[in-house]
């Protein structure tokens, strides 16, 4: 997960995937005094303090600190619903060698409580993102992202 001032969101993004994620929670947080560190820390993340390099360089190098074979990436304004953590939970219990090594899930975005659609786009919208990845992949994936 990455973040800037996120102190009003990031406990929600957190809470979401506390409890059944793996043995760890990487948070790469932009140099910040609003305390968006301290609730990550809190919440069981290991916090990673970094001058913000661009998106896709600060993904990187949340990727590059994970210790688990499987990266789901978060955003600390994003949450994972119960659906899809069953979903992700059943996925990992029946994981085969021979499995994909990255899958698309729906985004949906809501403003405030209202379906912006998936994304932020228009209600109907068939984008998605890729959030579960191996590891070994992360860096390709998060470039194209």
């Amino acid at each position: 997960m990455i973040s800037g001032p996120d102190a009003g969101r990031i406990g929600r993004a957190l809470e979401s995937v506390r409890g059944w994620t793996a043995e760890q929670i990487v948070v790469v947080n932009d140099d910040v005094t609003d305390g968006t560190d301290k609730i990550a820390e809190k919440l069981g993340a290991k916090v990673f303090r970094e001058p913000w390099k661009e998106h896709i360089a600060q993904k990187n190098s949340a990727a590059a600190k994970a210790t688990q074979p499987w990266i789901l990436g978060l955003d600390s304004d994003e949450e994972i619903s119960s659906r899809l953590r069953e979903s992700i939970t059943r996925f990992m219990l029946s994981v085969q060698v021979n499995a994909p090594d990255a899958f698309r899930m729906a985004r949906c975005s809501l403003f405030p409580s209202h379906d912006m659609g998936i994304g932020g786009l228009c209600v109907g919208c068939k984008k998605s993102v890729k959030a579960l990845l191996r590891a070994c992949l992360a860096a390709a994936t998060f470039l194209f992202r």
